[in-house]
């Protein structure tokens, strides 16, 4: 499996993030959720946090500014390979969240339970 070190962490093509400097026990950075769409944040050493799908994106191919968007392939948000990645502009990324929409699909508004 391919991995590369980015920024003092070691990045995995599946999206596992690794801290090099713990020589002893877990060393794996847990991701958390960190907003209510339910996207995964690591934190970072400096007291930060970053958006998971950005940071592997970054390791692998390099920053992206604000105004590009990192799409998961697969609509699956937890799915932070690098292979389901890729950078859409802001409409592009609209567009397709609608067209995978299921309320596009079946006309029918989605009903939530309380």
């Amino acid at each position: 499996m391919k991995q590369v070190l980015y920024i003092g962490y070691t990045v995995r093509e599946d999206g596992l993030i690794t801290n090099p400097d713990i020589a002893f026990g877990d060393n794996i950075i847990k991701p958390f959720v960190n907003d209510a769409r339910g996207y995964l944040y690591i934190p970072l050493k400096n007291g930060g946090w970053k958006k998971l799908s950005r940071f592997v994106w970054a390791a692998f191919n390099g920053e992206i500014t604000e105004e590009q968007q990192v799409d998961h392939i697969d609509g699956n948000i937890l799915n932070n390979a690098i292979s389901n990645l890729q950078i859409l502009n802001s409409s592009e990324n609209s567009r397709k969240a609608w067209e995978q929409s299921p309320t596009r699909r079946t006309g029918r508004r989605a009903v939530r339970q309380y």
